[in-house]
């Protein structure tokens, strides 16, 4: 959330987490992008939380950080608002990617 000019706070639960999920000022790309980054994190965690109840498996911070940074990547691209980004840029230079929304 640095990388956004925030600090974080998360809500009670789910429900309140999207409602209060608000744009900031970024381009019509990087709202829906912005939009995006709760479902991201909520599907990670969700099949994380799979992984280590059904197969025993866990993982670091640092994989879980690259799966949320891939579903937003696919889903992006998905809604054509990342044409001008490679998933490389999302992995290595995150902080350009969200200056550059």
């Amino acid at each position: 959330m640095e990388s956004f000019g925030f600090s974080w706070c998360f809500p009670e639960n789910t429900k309140d987490l999207l409602w209060a999920w608000n744009g900031c000022k970024f381009s019509k790309g990087g709202r829906k992008l912005w939009r995006l980054i709760p479902h991201a994190i909520c599907w990670v965690l969700w099949k994380q939380r799979n992984e280590i109840i059904f197969d025993s498996k866990q993982s670091s911070f640092h994989e879980r950080l690259i799966r949320i940074k891939g579903m937003l990547f696919l889903w992006g691209k998905g809604l054509n608002c990342l044409s001008n980004f490679r998933f490389e840029d999302f992995v290595v230079r995150w902080e350009t990617v969200v200056q550059a929304l």
